[in-house]
């Protein structure tokens, strides 16, 4: 089944304000069901909207609303971990073949097994995640996972937060709830703080890519490049990726070890290549 961009991007329109679908919960510990929450604060849906709400101090807490009443809080900051969550179920409804994940660096890996799946960068700086966005090789329902490098924040080094992208340099997640141009969404450009705090993973989904069967049979093999003085070897493979060596190849079947690795798209006349590393060509 290919993914459907379109409704990825409706699911995420529907429910990015709101808990998801499956009626489940992303929290620190535990992955509550909002009917058994409701049916514990006395809060049935036919009279009280289940939503997470600002609370005035940048982040934000889940809430049972009735037009009249006090809200009913059925979950606090504290605790509220539902982003690998939505964005799962948002790739998930545009037919992506991945489990429901609950963690960052397991939505990461997970998509990583996909077919048609490209790592265009994997914790690269806030410069090199522009590169990429500027040059249009990310897309509308792409995944963006974020690595944590500061420590002096509170959190420990690694995958803590996930987003899908959603155009015009923009994200929606949840935790707290962004979805750029929509509702009250704010500080949701797709670095969130400028490269202060994050390392970036954009993961895309290559299904709609176009390149031409004549540019995949004439990039296909190896090529000597040389700029700044520098000579480096690449591999071209029609799948739409590539690796680099510092030496040349014995043999045109030779595939160089642990090489710094790429993926490259076709952009109507030119041809761009994603190193993982950031590096954009």
């Amino acid at each position: 089944m290919s993914y459907d961009r379109s409704k990825a991007i409706d699911y995420a329109r529907t429910y990015w304000t709101i808990p998801c679908k499956d009626g489940l919960l992303g929290t620190e510990h535990a992955r509550p069901s909002i009917d058994q929450l409701r049916h514990n604060l006395h809060a049935p849906a036919s009279e009280w909207r289940a939503l997470f709400a600002r609370d005035g101090t940048g982040t934000e807490r889940g809430v049972f609303r009735k037009q009249g009443e006090d809200d009913k809080i059925f979950q606090g900051w504290d605790g509220l971990d539902d982003c690998a969550h939505y964005v799962s179920q948002c790739f998930r409804a545009g037919g992506l073949g991945i489990d429901t994940q609950w963690g960052a660096r397991e939505l990461k890996e997970s998509m990583q097994r996909v077919p048609n799946t490209k790592t265009l960068i994997e914790k690269a700086t806030v410069k090199a995640g522009q590169r990429i966005v500027d040059a249009g090789l990310i897309k509308e329902a792409d995944a963006i996972i974020y690595y944590n490098a500061d420590p002096s924040e509170g959190t420990p080094v690694g995958y803590h937060h996930s987003a899908m992208y959603v155009g015009d340099g923009g994200i929606t997640c949840h935790s707290v709830c962004r979805y750029k141009s929509l509702g009250d969404s704010s500080d949701d450009e797709w670095h969130l703080n400028a490269g202060q705090i994050y390392k970036y993973t954009f993961i895309h989904f290559s299904d709609d890519d176009s390149a031409s069967s004549i540019v995949k049979k004439a990039l296909a093999g190896w090529w000597k490049v040389q700029y700044a003085r520098q000579t480096a070897y690449y591999v071209v493979l029609s799948n739409g990726s590539a690796r680099k060596s510092q030496t040349p190849p014995r043999k045109s079947t030779d595939q160089p070890p642990n090489a710094p690795s790429a993926y490259w798209s076709q952009k109507l006349n030119s041809v761009k290549f994603a190193w993982k590393d950031g590096d954009l060509e």
